[in-house]
């Protein structure tokens, strides 16, 4: 019940933040989009993350596996960066989707310190053009 009673304190008061936010945020649209299944109040906190370093944070709720497909809205939609989170390692798969996403240059890409430190020697060459964690 405390763990249940934190989670949603943690929601009620990101969000409240971020909604305060909205008004000056509004130039940086961003959408935060999970690999893995995360906890809601994981996404928030990752938003509210984003949210302080300026960006007006769109959150995709439910995992995605097609990153290219994402990509393709968010460049008809202008929307100029992407963040990317996960709870858990990430499959081969997902890393080379990753990979690719940090590869092309039209969409800003960053991610959680999660990602970081668990990929940060198979991510290290996209290091150098591009800061990959927030």
């Amino acid at each position: 019940l405390q763990k249940d009673m934190w989670r949603s304190t943690v929601i009620e008061k990101c969000q409240a933040a971020m909604l305060a936010n909205a008004k000056r945020n509004s130039k940086f649209p961003c959408w935060l989009v999970t690999l893995t299944d995360t906890e809601d109040y994981q996404r928030t906190m990752m938003a509210m993350r984003l949210n302080e370093k300026g960006y007006n944070v769109t959150i995709l709720r439910e995992p995605h596996s097609q990153l290219g497909l994402i990509l393709e809205v968010m460049r008809e939609q202008k929307i100029p960066t992407l963040a990317v989170m996960t709870a858990h390692r990430l499959d081969r798969s997902q890393l080379n989707q990753l990979r690719q996403c940090y590869a092309q240059s039209d969409i800003h890409i960053v991610s959680q310190p999660f990602i970081c430190s668990v990929h940060g020697d198979e991510l290290k060459e996209l290091k150098e053009n591009n800061p990959l964690c927030i």
